[in-house]
């Protein structure tokens, strides 16, 4: 016996949500923008608009990020990914270990190579205020390797050697 979590009505009332809100933040790309520059833009737009917050029902899918503004590293990496496709940059979600606990971030494909992304570590909150932090941002796996295990895959995920965008 199948469950759905949601009725056939509530996923469509859901699925507009999403793209109302994706479209607003998609307003935000201009022709003249690079892939990088799109790219920069979503991971500053996610991380000081969402919130970090596990209690949220949906907190692990795109409609947590979109419409609820609350998040933990599923949401922000599948959101990071949706936003990506809609302007046709490539992306890869990654799931594995950082420092220890389960974690998914981003591989991105920018002008032919690939880097690292990790919009989680991008939001923070501290006494003096949100900012947005960029140890993440456009990283080698050489950069991750002390922090970071990869789950093992049956396939192969590109690798990330260029540091041409390195923020």
């Amino acid at each position: 016996i199948l469950f759905y979590k949601y009725s056939n009505e509530r996923i469509k009332e859901m699925q507009s949500e999403i793209e109302a809100e994706a479209n607003k933040v998609l307003e935000g790309v201009t022709a003249e923008m690079s892939e990088y520059d799109k790219v920069k833009y979503f991971y500053d737009y996610l991380a000081s608009n969402v919130v970090y917050d596990e209690s949220e029902e949906n907190c692990r899918d795109i409609y947590g990020v979109f419409v609820k503004k609350k998040a933990i590293c599923g949401g922000f990496s599948k959101a990071f990914s949706y936003l990506c496709d809609k302007v046709g940059i490539e992306t890869a979600t990654v799931t594995g270990d950082a420092d220890g606990e389960p974690h998914m971030w981003n591989k991105v494909k920018i002008d032919g190579k690939w880097y690292n992304i990790d919009v989680t570590y991008a939001v923070t909150e501290s006494e003096v205020g949100r900012y947005v932090r960029y140890d993440y941002f456009c990283v080698t796996d050489a950069m991750l390797k002390d922090s970071r295990d990869v789950y093992e895959q049956t396939y192969t995920y590109p690798e990330a050697v260029s540091e041409d965008c390195d923020y």
